[in-house]
């Protein structure tokens, strides 16, 4: 049952950007709400080429505000993602997160470095508050995928044609989970009072032996639109844990 419990963590929040080897800077914008519409959190997102970076790196920076799972209060915070594209693929590099109170005290910071030649990811996180540093690490076998570069992968999956992919997804607490991402039909839905014809994804854990739990577990979904660049539209699902708030999160323009 533990398993299942670090498992179900990865069903979170997307980030949704609509990204295409960009050479100027690229920003976008999203809300989450409890599926009753209360407001919980905002975000904004910015991508920029390092042009002048030797190893041709991209970075994401993404900013948000609000209540989330995890800290009883309201917290703001700041990630920085640096990434590699190429045609085929999204490849993480470095990615670095912290978490303030509303005073802007700091509260946590947590790190993840891939490294692609031993195939594994180093992890550690701060407790500023605890004053207590945890450190992990994981090896993966399959593409390695974290939540800032989540949305990015998938949109590069569509972009070449794959409806299915699985990939080791690292999670926030951390732990390094195998998922099966999967395009399950195509759906038109209503988003910012316009019709869109999207495809509709599902994040679905990969368990092996223990498939037959699967129907304890509440489903993920992500939507992506079905032309063009595959933006990322709208989530539904857990926010962070199987006991947590079920949310919706959409791009706000």
């Amino acid at each position: 049952m533990k398993v299942i419990i670090l498992i179900i963590f990865l069903m979170f929040l997307i980030v949704p950007v609509c990204f295409s080897d960009i050479d100027t800077d690229f920003s976008t914008s999203y809300v989450c709400t409890d599926l009753e519409g209360n407001p919980r959190w905002g975000a904004k997102a910015i991508i920029k080429h390092l042009k002048d970076d030797p190893d041709d790196i991209f970075i994401l920076i993404e900013d948000g505000m609000g209540y989330y799972s995890g800290f009883e209060d309201e917290v703001s915070w700041a990630s920085v993602l640096r990434f590699k594209s190429t045609k085929d693929i999204i490849r993480p590099i470095k990615a670095e997160k912290r978490v303030f109170n509303k005073a802007r005290e700091l509260l946590v910071i947590e790190t993840q470095e891939f490294d692609y030649t031993d195939k594994k990811i180093l992890c550690t996180r701060q407790d500023k508050v605890k004053n207590h540093e945890i450190t992990r690490e994981f090896r993966f076998s399959s593409d390695p995928i974290n939540r800032l570069a989540l949305s990015l992968y998938v949109q590069k999956l569509l972009s070449n044609g794959i409806m299915e992919k699985r990939v080791d997804l690292l999670t926030a607490d951390p732990s390094l989970v195998s998922v099966d991402i999967k395009v399950i039909n195509e759906e038109v839905i209503d988003i910012h009072n316009k019709e869109l014809l999207t495809f509709k994804l599902c994040l679905d854990p990969n368990l092996g032996l223990l498939s037959i739990f699967k129907v304890f577990l509440p489903k993920a979904y992500t939507w992506h639109l079905a032309q063009g660049g595959f933006a990322w539209l709208k989530y539904k699902g857990p926010e962070s844990s199987p006991t947590s708030i079920k949310v919706l999160i959409e791009t706000k323009g």
